[in-house]
């Protein structure tokens, strides 16, 4: 059996970390961007995709992606989704204020980039999915010329265009571009772009799957389903890396 080496792994500590509400920017009327700063000499490390969960009021505990890559100034981007009735997202969306004082637990997970360089690299997201493959992205443009893949595809799926909230990144001139590609599963008739769903897409768009990493994240149907797809079209099974989303 082929055992993968998450050796990075090991090299980071769980640890339970105070941190305040840096700022909350609405970027679209159902995501509010989070960013939490640190406290000096914090000693927190993650990797680019990782996840942490963080405690707020009454102790409620929600898993959040960190929507970027380890930073000069330590602050933490988290990308949260409005869900009607949810307790943690009441509490985002009307009573959280900057400065409030957090605490959360982490880094947590194995989505994180793998060996990619002279690959096709292909991220795959659903609604605020988008947040760690923003974060990979991110890591992506600090990498040398001899670790980036060949090329970067980002299918990115909604309902809606407003469901698209935030521009991918430019990666710069060491990078190669980002073909991003937003696809909407149910558009109006005046939509120009990608229709369906994104596992779909893929396969449309790309017929040889040889060579490529796949990293999924987003709704567990989106992941279940891509998986089995891609996995039949010849993706290796070791080359799907996925985060599965849930209501919070």
């Amino acid at each position: 059996m082929d055992i993968e080496d998450l050796g990075e792994l090991a090299a980071l500590k769980l640890m339970t970390v105070p941190a305040r509400i840096d700022t909350l920017e609405h970027l679209s009327e159902s995501v509010l961007r989070v960013r939490l700063r640190l406290p000096p000499q914090h000693g927190f490390r993650y990797l680019a995709g990782q996840y942490v969960n963080i405690v707020g009021p009454g102790n409620i505990k929600r898993p959040y992606s960190i929507a970027n890559a380890p930073a000069s100034d330590g602050k933490l981007e988290f990308h949260i989704k409005r869900i009607p009735a949810g307790a943690m997202s009441e509490y985002w969306f009307e009573k959280a204020k900057p400065g409030e004082l957090l605490r959360f637990e982490g880094p947590r997970g194995s989505f994180f980039l793998r060996p990619v360089g002279g690959a096709r690299l292909i991220c795959m997201a659903t609604g605020t999915g988008y947040a760690p493959i923003q974060a990979l992205l991110q890591e992506l443009a600090t990498r040398p010329a001899s670790e980036q893949p060949s090329s970067i595809h980002l299918i990115w799926g909604g309902r809606q265009p407003a469901d698209f909230y935030l521009a991918p990144p430019r990666l710069g001139p060491g990078s190669p571009p980002v073909n991003f590609i937003p696809t909407l599963s149910r558009p109006h008739a005046d939509w120009t772009g990608a229709r369906g769903y994104v596992q779909d897409i893929v396969k449309q768009k790309i017929k040889d799957l040889g060579n490529t990493w796949v990293y999924a994240c987003g709704s567990d149907a989106m992941i279940t389903s891509a998986q089995c797809l891609l996995e039949q079209a010849g993706l290796p099974r070791k080359h799907f890396l996925s985060d599965a989303f849930v209501a919070a």
